[in-house]
């Protein structure tokens, strides 16, 4: 059990530096957020104590046992540092953007670093041990530590109950390029839980319902002109909300774009990426557009998954890069993709530039400028489902290779740092 070290008063004042990794202090903490080294009163702020004169508790977190999985002691400490960020956006309501300067394209730098809120850290976890356990009777421990990827579970009503589901095409992508794909599930209580599945270095968002006005208020987002009567019912399943769901994926992509987590988006995520960076959507593209391509079909009708439509490529795009086989290496720009939507995205968010459009002018794809997967960035939002056609094109897998590259290369960058 970690001993309990002296909380100090909200107003203490921040001391220049650690002197274990010389990172800024934050006031009212107990661990320094970047390198784990407690924190204790000295001289009416903050000083550092030396690991030396630490509980042997304590020193394990800062120097980690050679039966230790690697990385496990530097989870701990970045657990400890998202619980910092977490409260910190969740105190700022509508205004979190604000937080990290995502409110602007030049409030934030793409190499730019979260500071955390000055509150004290969550408590030693118990999976520190467990993992060390399971190391010394199995045979991963010379493995690599794979990158977290999170994503969300979604409800569906069996045998007149509500059970969670999530897609297998997705996991089954991330684990092939290396990745572990962590399943939350999308109860309103895992928001208050949301710590304990910390650290991440990768978000998946995927497909859903329509998202709640409330949740968008909530988050500073534009709500769009609804379907209803009778014609919010011919799609119930799109038209109606999960709030619950909601809730917690706008937490989570919330606390992805203030700290640099990598963020990979289908259809209705890449709706609710384009609300969070400040963009706003179409309400229904049949009713509010002159579409002619029908972009949401009935699951009974015999061309619901087989149905394919055109989409513009721009040339010199990650969606060019991937799918540049198929292209003609930039002489062809037609794609045929799959639709299962009646939302979209109108006018997009700040930093988030097109990569295709469907004949009829909506947004097909789009991405973050600051797209850099051999150095963590990765922002991506795709209307269209790849994972369901995988074998219509060689890219369609070669966007979750390129997400996890950043993966990798976003967590091997937080482990140094923690």
């Amino acid at each position: 059990m970690v001993p309990t070290v002296p909380e100090p008063p909200f107003e203490a004042a921040m001391a220049p530096s650690c002197t274990a990794c010389k990172a800024d202090t934050l006031a009212n903490s107990r661990f320094c957020h970047m390198c784990g080294v407690a924190v204790g009163m000295a001289h009416g702020g903050y000083s550092i104590v030396e690991p030396s004169i630490l509980p042997a508790d304590l020193q394990a977190v800062k120097k980690p046992s050679p039966g230790m999985r690697r990385n496990s002691a530097a989870d701990l400490r970045r657990n400890n540092s998202s619980y910092l960020l977490l409260m910190r956006l969740e105190e700022a309501g509508a205004e979190w953007r604000d937080v990290e300067g995502l409110s602007d394209p030049g409030g934030r730098t793409p190499d730019s670093t979260p500071k955390a809120r000055p509150m004290t850290m969550s408590p030693t976890k118990r999976w520190e041990t467990d993992r060390d356990r399971f190391v010394k009777i199995s045979e991963i421990h010379a493995a690599p530590a794979f990158p977290r990827i999170l994503c969300v579970s979604r409800r569906y009503l069996r045998k007149n109950k509500y059970v969670d589901i999530t897609g297998e095409y997705h996991l089954e992508l991330i684990q092939k390029f290396g990745g572990a794909p962590i399943i939350l599930p999308r109860t309103m209580q895992t928001v208050q839980q949301l710590c304990e599945y910390l650290p991440m270095d990768g978000l998946v968002i995927a497909e859903g319902q329509d998202l709640s006005d409330d949740i968008l208020q909530k988050y500073g987002c534009q709500v769009p002109e609804r379907l209803t009567g009778e014609a919010a019912k011919k799609f119930a399943s799109d038209t109606e909300t999960d709030v619950s769901k909601d809730e917690l994926e706008f937490a989570l992509m919330r606390f992805a774009l203030a700290a640099g987590v990598p963020v990979l988006t289908f259809c209705r995520g890449s709706q609710m990426l384009n609300c969070m960076r400040g963009g706003t959507l179409v309400g229904d593209i049949e009713s509010q557009t002159d579409s002619c391509i029908k972009h949401l079909r009935d699951s009974s009708d015999p061309e619901y998954d087989s149905f394919r439509h055109p989409i513009t490529v721009k040339t010199k795009t990650p969606l060019a890069e991937w799918f540049g086989d198929s292209l003609g290496n930039g002489e062809a720009k037609m794609l045929m993709v799959n639709s299962y939507h009646h939302q979209a995205s109108k006018e997009l968010g700040w930093s988030l530039v097109p990569m295709a459009h469907s004949p009829d002018g909506i947004i097909e794809a789009f991405y973050d400028p600051r797209y850099d997967p051999k150095a963590g960035q990765f922002v991506v939002g795709l209307q269209f489902h790849p994972e369901r056609m995988l074998g219509d094109y060689p890219g369609c897998a070669r966007c979750y290779e390129s997400f996890l590259e950043a993966c990798r290369a976003y967590k091997a960058f937080q482990d140094v740092c923690a």
